[in-house]
């Protein structure tokens, strides 16, 4: 029986594609789209902290789970681009975590303790880009499982799934 690593599978292979788009996406754009809110979000998080304590210290929270998932987008999006083993239980790991923020993000006005006139603006303005974040996580994750790229470029992946 030929060694799955070295099998030749028909089909495409190699980082190309959807998958090298999704490579780009965890380690250029997303990223980027991070440092550039990060500022805002700490600014708007010490601000919040001294009429909204609890609302403050959540923001700030976030901003802290949005850098740690800037710096883990980044380690699965070059460990997709590698090749390396174990890279697509990273990513999967990675879009599973940015869906939970993205339902944390949505919770977030409504754990804060914030009047009702406030927690309303902030769900009407931040829900639609949370629910973008959920549902792209969950199309990248879907990907991942069923893509054939994805099988014949990681095909380790695919014999333990």
């Amino acid at each position: 029986m030929p060694d799955l690593a070295t099998a030749v599978l028909p089909g495409p292979r190699g980082v190309r594609g959807w998958l090298l788009f999704l490579v780009v996406n965890l380690c250029i754009i997303g990223p980027l789209f991070t440092i550039v809110a990060l500022p805002a979000q700490v600014s708007e998080g010490l601000e919040a902290q001294s009429l909204y304590p609890w609302y403050g210290f959540l923001l700030l929270t976030s901003t802290t789970c949005a850098a740690f998932l800037m710096v883990f987008s980044l380690y699965a999006g070059i460990s997709l681009w590698r090749c390396q083993p174990g890279a697509v239980r990273t990513a999967s790991l990675c879009l599973i975590c940015f869906a939970a923020f993205g339902f944390f993000q949505l919770w977030l006005p409504f754990l804060a303790q914030l009047p009702p006139e406030s927690r309303s603006y902030l769900v009407k303005t931040s829900a639609p880009g949370n629910f973008r974040t959920i549902v792209s996580a969950g199309v990248w994750y879907w990907y991942l499982q069923v893509s054939q790229r994805v099988r014949n470029t990681f095909p380790l992946h695919s014999a333990a799934a």
